[in-house]
């Protein structure tokens, strides 16, 4: 790998030569992405962006440094004027280490670009450059030091189009500190409401540029649906439950109970993409619309919805957002569970059998004259998976109990 090190360098050695070459000159080979052509407009960009690809994924250089490069310096998050003039051995630790080569390639990158006055292609390198600072730092200021250095390329550059990159990217910033219950990290403390605004007005005054596309991606997420469900996977029979429903910009929803068999539950629990297969043949028992408190924030909210009681048997919970009537399919919220008065509990054993009891879950009692069919998973070579297969029947004894052989693969 040192030998790549050394011809990653050697392919910037004419450095001056490089800058000079369009990557238009290239144009057919070069693989484009939409609205960037001018983010990195010469050869010496392009091999530049590529050395440092190499020399940014750790130990690819086969060079063992005395002492590891300090990223925990604020000083690596300064100005693009800053960062070009600072000497980099200096205020690391040793001039082997492949950091320092990353570094200084783009000490090289924007010092071009500030020579030039190419903005765009500026902003470009510097804000790859603040990427990689801030994925190497560890110091628990990081994000507000990332956070301070995008406001300030922002503010010094906000009258042109790729002034707009960096500021999206700090509004990302803001994003997760609006969603959060922690105290602010940051100067601006802004409402979700307030950072699509933002947005919008970015995507909409410089449409067709990169920072328009990284605008319209930040909205996509704050606006984007999601429901979450949470159920006890055992209740008791004919009594009450709640749901819990953690949501994000969504009025109201649809929940609908099927009862199935309970090899069928199990069935789905592992293999969950044979959903449609088997889930024609369930009829639903219970459905019901309920309206969730709104607040318009588009922030995560969380509530409670009733689950009236059920009798004994296994079950599935679907949510949707769509109609009531809207075809079962494995995209669809859902949750398993069962309805039981009894639970089975293991005892001690003896050799080479295991004991187990059947309670009353509702008070702990042992409950007597109850018939155990276990089932066993056993793979079919012909269909290549797995199959729940019936084993044997007990019947257990005045105090709750039975006995089985022990088996070393799970049994239900």
């Amino acid at each position: 790998m040192i030998r790549s090190a050394g011809l990653y360098n050697a392919s910037l050695a004419p450095a001056e030569q490089l800058k000079r070459i369009s990557v238009k000159e290239y144009s057919a080979i070069l693989t484009k992405s939409e609205h960037t052509e001018e983010l990195r407009p010469t050869l010496f960009d392009i091999l530049a962006y590529r050395a440092n690809q190499f020399f940014s994924n750790a130990g690819l250089s086969g060079i063992e440094p005395l002492h590891e490069f300090n990223f925990n310096n604020q000083a690596l998050f300064s100005s693009p004027e800053d960062f070009v003039r600072m000497d980099l051995v200096r205020e690391g630790v040793d001039s082997h280490a492949q950091e320092i080569h990353t570094l200084k390639v783009y000490q090289q990158l924007v010092s071009f670009h500030l020579s030039q006055g190419n903005t765009a292609a500026l902003i470009e390198a510097d804000m790859d450059r603040l990427a990689y600072v801030h994925q190497k730092t560890t110091d628990e200021r990081k994000d507000l030091w990332m956070y301070q250095a995008l406001w300030d390329l922002y503010q010094e550059y906000k009258n042109h189009a790729a002034g707009q990159i960096p500021y999206v990217r700090a509004l990302g910033l803001l994003k997760d500190q609006a969603g959060s219950k922690n105290p602010p990290r940051y100067p601006q403390v802004w409402t979700m409401k307030e950072i699509a605004a933002q947005l919008t007005d970015v995507k909409n005054k410089y449409a067709r540029t990169e920072a328009a596309s990284l605008a319209m991606d930040l909205l996509n997420v704050i606006y984007r649906s999601n429901i979450e469900i949470t159920l006890e996977k055992e209740l008791l029979p004919d009594q009450n439950a709640k749901i819990r429903v953690d949501y994000k910009n969504i009025p109201s929803l649809s929940f609908t109970v099927y009862q199935l068999p309970h090899t069928d539950k199990l069935n789905l629990e592992r293999y969950p993409y044979k959903f449609s297969k088997i889930s024609k043949y369930w009829k639903p028992v219970k459905h019901w619309k309920a309206s969730l408190p709104q607040s318009e924030d588009l922030l995560d909210h969380s509530t409670e919805v009733l689950l009236e009681g059920l009798p004994s048997g296994a079950y599935l919970l679907v949510v949707n957002d769509r109609d009531i009537s809207a075809q079962l399919d494995q995209n669809l919220i859902y949750q398993s569970f069962q309805v039981s008065q009894m639970a089975v509990i293991k005892g001690a054993g003896r050799k080479g059998r295991s004991d187990y009891y059947v309670l009353d879950r509702h008070n702990g009692s042992a409950m007597d004259n109850v018939q155990v069919k276990l089932f066993q998973w056993k793979y079919n070579e012909k269909s290549k998976e797995y199959e729940l297969r019936p084993l044997d029947t007990y019947q257990n004894q005045n105090d709750g109990s039975f006995q089985m052989k022990k088996c070393r693969l799970p049994i239900y």
